[in-house]
């Protein structure tokens, strides 16, 4: 369990990396597995609130917009698995995450984001038990716990393929989302 932990933290720090990156140039996947395609999905970030007082659960909710005029199948996982954070101070500085404390779900159900449709990314939420479409920013490792201003983007890390038709599960080969394909920026601050 814990070497598992460390494998998908070293996964999400090399995404936030990559994130950060690609604000300066293309990114460029080399030796990856599969090819990373941009334009695929746009993706849209939201909190719950604009202001939390320090230690108060602060919740995101992240909707995919599929961009293409194809079906977009993947792997389905909680809402952390399907994008990375980058997270800024208020002088600009990146926030590390502490690591991916939100848990995955096992499973080998995929999922479809269907041709210009609004999909909101549900879950089952490991605190409550229930679905919901609003995942605590804990999930990614972080924690805000001094006052400031602080800004998230949110960028797709996503396996998909595609394919011709709904519920279809054949169709092209694989590719990874890319981070260049970030969301719009939310301002969070934290009072004391």
């Amino acid at each position: 369990m814990r070497d598992t932990s460390r494998s998908l933290f070293k996964l999400f720090l090399c995404g936030a990396i990559a994130a950060s990156l690609a604000a300066a140039r293309p990114v460029v996947s080399l030796g990856a597995p599969y090819p990373a395609r941009t334009g695929i999905l746009r993706l849209r970030l939201e909190s719950d609130k604009d202001a939390y007082r320090v230690g108060e659960t602060i919740r995101l909710r992240v909707t995919f917009i599929n961009s293409t005029d194809h079906y977009l199948n993947y792997k389905w996982m909680p809402v952390w698995g399907l994008c990375g954070l980058v997270v800024h101070d208020g002088l600009g500085n990146l926030v590390v995450s502490k690591g991916n404390r939100g848990g995955f779900v096992s499973t080998a159900a995929t999922a479809q984001f269907t041709p210009g449709e609004v999909s909101v990314a549900d879950f089952r939420d490991p605190e409550s038990g229930r679905n919901s479409q609003w995942a605590r920013l804990d999930y990614w490792g972080y924690s805000f716990n001094k006052p400031g201003v602080y800004t998230i983007v949110a960028f797709p890390t996503i396996a998909a393929w595609e394919s011709d038709s709904q519920y279809s599960q054949k169709g092209g080969p694989e590719f990874l989302t890319s981070p260049a394909d970030k969301s719009n920026s939310v301002r969070i601050k934290i009072v004391p």
